[in-house]
C-alpha cells in the first residue's frame, strides 16, 4: 500500500457503512454486481468517471454516472 501512495492523485477509499449501504442501493437499482455497485458509489461520491472494458457494467453504469471505454491500442 505504502508504494501505491507515490501515484499523484491516488487516494483510498474505505468501504464503510455508508458506502456499503449507497453500493447496496445501486446494486439493487441498476442490476449491478456487488463489486461492480462499489466502484459505481465510489465513483459517483467523487464526481468520477468509471473508466471499464466491461460492457455489461457500462450499461449498467452509465444510468448512474459517466462511463467510459478505455482507447482502443
Amino acid at each position: 500500500m505504502a508504494r501505491m501512495s507515490y501515484f499523484p492523485g491516488f487516494t483510498v477509499v474505505t468501504l464503510d457503512d455508508n458506502l456499503a449501504r449507497e453500493a447496496a442501493h445501486v446494486a439493487a437499482a441498476h442490476c449491478l454486481r456487488g463489486s461492480d455497485a462499489v466502484y459505481v458509489a465510489v465513483a459517483r461520491r467523487y464526481a468520477a468517471a468509471l473508466v471499464t472494458l466491461d460492457s455489461e457494467q457500462a450499461g449498467r453504469a452509465g444510468a448512474v454516472i459517466p462511463v467510459r471505454l478505455p482507447a482502443p491500442d
